[in-house]
């Protein structure tokens, strides 16, 4: 039976999350999809490889940025659709073909749920393009994100939950792994998905479960790919 969906999730010795989130995807009805795990730094906790759907564990000799694992998974791919997964989400329950009817209008190319915490509050996973000026607003906190309450088009959806046609993904050349080692990646494909044509809808009648991990914020090499990442994109748009 062809595949549909092949699922790619990265982890940074974070086996913990990603059994707990291999579990759940063994709950999805639709039983037509792969997974491939990326470990980008050792494991001290193995990851489980015995599950009831396809599984490809892929281990990096040296790290690679957020991109990069992601290209790199899609060259494993041989389905439909690509699924742009972070280990940090859980998976109550979610109904993939409700979110695939969507790529029935052919200018559609990404799909996105709703992201929740795990209080159920929603987050903001879906955005305006950035511009300085908007960014800094927000920084201000004299701008709000409002996040639709019904099926919306939408310029970017965060990369924490991407559901992108495969000849959508291939069309863009992936992710630009050569400018963008970690952030803006999501912003970046979505700019280029919609400059191709292609429009992004948010579905918040599907919906995931995003335990955050906020200590990245703190840490000074990660404000610093942030900010140089967000150079770069506003020097390329």
């Amino acid at each position: 039976m062809r595949t549909l969906f092949t699922f790619s999730i990265v982890s940074h010795n974070q086996a913990i999350l990603v059994n707990k989130l291999l579990d759940d995807l063994n709950n999805i009805k639709e039983r037509c999809f792969d997974v491939i795990v990326t470990s980008n730094i050792p494991e001290i906790v193995p990851i489980n490889q015995v599950h009831s759907f396809s599984f490809t564990l892929l281990k990096n000799i040296d790290p690679l940025g957020f991109g990069a694992n992601h290209n790199q998974a899609f060259l494993h791919c041989k389905s439909d659709y690509f699924v742009i997964l972070n280990p940090d989400i859980s998976i109550d329950e979610i109904n993939m073909n409700s979110l695939t009817s969507h790529f029935q209008d052919k200018s559609i190319g990404i799909v996105a749920p709703a992201i929740v915490n795990p209080l159920g509050f929603v987050e903001d996973s879906v955005r305006d393009f950035p511009t300085p000026l908007n960014l800094l607003l927000r920084i201000l906190r004299l701008r709000k994100c409002n996040i639709p309450s019904d099926i919306s088009i939408v310029d970017w959806v965060a990369g924490m939950f991407i559901l992108i046609k495969s000849d959508v993904f291939v069309g863009v050349n992936g992710f630009d792994e050569k400018r963008f080692y970690m952030y803006f990646e999501d912003v970046d494909l979505c700019k280029r998905v919609n400059k191709k044509g292609y429009s992004i809808i948010y579905d918040p009648s599907q919906k995931v479960i995003h335990d955050a991990r906020r200590s990245s914020r703190r840490n000074i090499r990660h404000i610093s790919w942030h900010l140089s990442s967000m150079l770069r994109y506003f020097t390329n748009y």
